[in-house]
């Protein structure tokens, strides 16, 4: 007989991999006990959160085509605050640093200006202000591997930042102009 449990309550100090536990009772049963999926999931497991905490831009694009990061200007809001921070080139990662001032706020707005088009994205949650971006801009008729979908025939450019650090990956994205 084999026996399947769901745990109320996840070991995740135990049990990182979610993979649970089998307990056999030879020769007639099998018990077997997990979390439930992604119980244990740490969205922040693979994030590189040393100081200074910095978001990783993974790709800047226009109209498809890679673009070098440096192109493209950010600026962060919340409230009458507004800073443009400062940005980072290593070898085979760049970004910017996030402002100690944004760290203990709920929400934030994020502008991007290319010399192609400039969008704002408003309310965005402040856990997106950490990990790796994808940022670009587009417009019509969209690329197929850009992300924006069901967009109103009058849409002629739109801007998107693609959250890629969390499971499944979060997209967001604006029209332009």
């Amino acid at each position: 007989m084999f026996a399947y449990h769901l745990l109320a309550e996840p070991n995740c100090k135990t049990d990182k991999s979610g993979n649970g536990e089998v307990h056999l009772k030879l020769p007639t049963q099998v018990e077997i006990a997990t979390n439930a999926r992604g119980a244990c999931y740490d969205p922040d497991d693979e994030l590189d959160l040393t100081e200074p905490l910095r978001v990783f831009l993974t790709r800047c694009e226009v109209d498809g085509s890679a673009v070098p990061c440096e192109r493209l200007t950010i600026q962060l809001y919340s409230g009458s605050l507004v800073v443009t921070p400062t940005r980072f080139k290593e070898p085979k990662r760049e970004g910017f640093v996030v402002p100690q001032e944004f760290r203990a706020l709920k929400k934030f707005r994020v502008r991007i200006e290319t010399g192609s088009g400039s969008f704002s994205l408003a309310n965005e949650d402040i856990g997106f202000l950490k990990g790796k971006w994808r940022v670009g801009i587009d417009h019509t008729p969209f690329k197929e591997d850009t992300p924006i979908y069901e967009a109103p025939l009058t849409m002629r450019c739109a801007g998107f930042i693609d959250y890629e650090w969390g499971e499944p990956g979060v997209t967001a994205s604006a029209p332009c102009k």
